[in-house]
């Protein structure tokens, strides 16, 4: 679309390197497949899953380390 996602992640990315945080935690239905790729393109890495999180999918759980 519009890179309004993006553009979203990178301010609370952002937002979390100012405030000292050394790294940035979400989780996502396993489904999302737009949302897994761009959280793949800033660099977050899969650490973890849900199981039945969702109705009928796995959340994954992702993180991305940003200092430290």
């Amino acid at each position: 679309g519009k890179g309004i996602g993006r553009a979203l992640l990178q301010a609370g990315i952002d937002w979390a390197k100012d405030r000292g945080a050394e790294v940035v935690h979400l989780e996502v239905d396993e489904r999302n497949a737009a949302a897994l790729a761009m959280y793949a393109a800033f660099g977050f890495e899969e650490w973890g899953r849900r199981p039945d999180y969702y109705p009928g999918a796995a959340g994954i759980l992702m993180r991305l380390r940003i200092g430290g």
